[in-house]
């Protein structure tokens, strides 16, 4: 996979994880991702994918009727919900991952500029020691000729 989240990447991951579930080699599907919270707080969390939880929305079928038929639209949307779901989980992923690297590189130069600022003035203090030091000799060089 590249660095960044490409759905192309999800749908792939979504049609092995929903091979492997219907062919039923796994009873279970988790995500494991890392929630975006804010520059400092990434969450890590597991969630169920699969099998698929029954929520308690009811409908009533007379109604209303749409095209297609209920079997074809579940065949159509379970898949691109996963898809969608899995790159959901990698966008979360790919921002908690792009903010730690900026936390961490914004320490990194703060720190480079703290141990800049101390070498510089450690080269300062020695240059005006050799030059204090300079001058002395020069001071007490002309006294001895008097």
């Amino acid at each position: 996979m590249s660095e960044t989240a490409l759905y192309e990447d999800a749908e792939l991951i979504g049609k092995q994880i929903t091979s492997l579930y219907l062919s039923e080699e796994v009873d279970e599907v988790y995500v494991a991702y890392t929630q975006f919270q804010s520059m400092l707080s990434h969450i890590p969390r597991v969630e169920r994918l699969l099998p698929l939880s029954s929520g308690p929305a009811k409908y009533e079928a007379n109604l209303v009727r749409y095209g297609p038929d209920k079997d074809t639209f579940w065949q159509r949307a379970i898949p691109k919900y996963i898809t969608a779901y899995i790159f959901g989980a990698l966008l979360e992923s790919a921002a908690c991952e792009q903010a730690a690297r900026m936390v961490n590189m914004d320490s990194a130069a703060n720190n480079a500029t703290k141990i800049i600022n101390k070498l510089n003035l450690s080269y300062n203090r020695i240059r005006q020691a050799a030059i204090t030091q300079e001058i002395s000799e020069i001071v007490n060089g002309a006294n001895a000729l008097k």
